[in-house]
């Protein structure tokens, strides 16, 4: 009888759930990768060395300008606000998606896409392009001063002069820099 009672007292047992054991808030943490510009290398490695060369810290170089390096960081959403106004970043989860957005983004906004640690596809972005600059203008409009007080020679005005005409496509003969000598006489 008693052997009885002890195996029905198990089995009950055993069919009856524990609640009161479960440590687990069961509030899945989910993380957000974040974007910081910087301006030098001394500032992108400052925040590699504070990060202490986690996996989940990234630093890229860009062919921007104005922000020569970006810092990614992964981080626990709702514990970090992230508000570059030079770079904006777009995660996805497949290369199928990403491979798209990437392609139909424009070639001025300098997009760069990389792969991170946690197999997410990130896309990197401008806000806004860059404004385009011409390299010839200021010669040109140099040469249009030739005769400026600031330039002392007569050589460096004919130099300008000639450059402009090079630069502007104005077509000459193989004697160009001494027809310029001569016109300026």
């Amino acid at each position: 009888m008693k052997r009885t009672l002890t195996l029905l007292f198990a089995l009950l047992a055993a069919g009856i759930p524990v609640e009161g054991q479960d440590v687990c808030p069961c509030v899945p943490v989910t993380h957000l990768w974040v974007v910081k510009s910087c301006d030098t290398f001394d500032c992108a490695t400052s925040e590699f060395v504070i990060s202490n060369g986690s996996p989940d810290t990234m630093v890229v170089p860009t062919t921007s300008s104005d922000a020569k390096w970006v810092v990614l960081q992964r981080v626990s959403s709702g514990s970090a606000i992230a508000l570059d106004p030079t770079f904006k970043l777009e995660s996805y989860d497949g290369w199928n998606d990403a491979s798209a957005r990437f392609a139909a983004i424009d070639s001025a906004l300098k997009p760069m896409m990389l792969s991170s640690p946690d197999a997410k596809f990130l896309i990197v972005v401008r806000n806004q392009a860059e404004p385009r600059r011409r390299a010839v203008g200021r010669y040109y409009t140099r040469s249009l001063h030739a005769d400026r007080a600031d330039v002392d020679t007569e050589a460096a005005r004919v130099a300008l002069t000639v450059r402009a005409r090079l630069i502007s496509g104005v077509s000459r003969d193989r004697y160009g820099v001494a027809a310029a000598l001569d016109r300026r006489r």
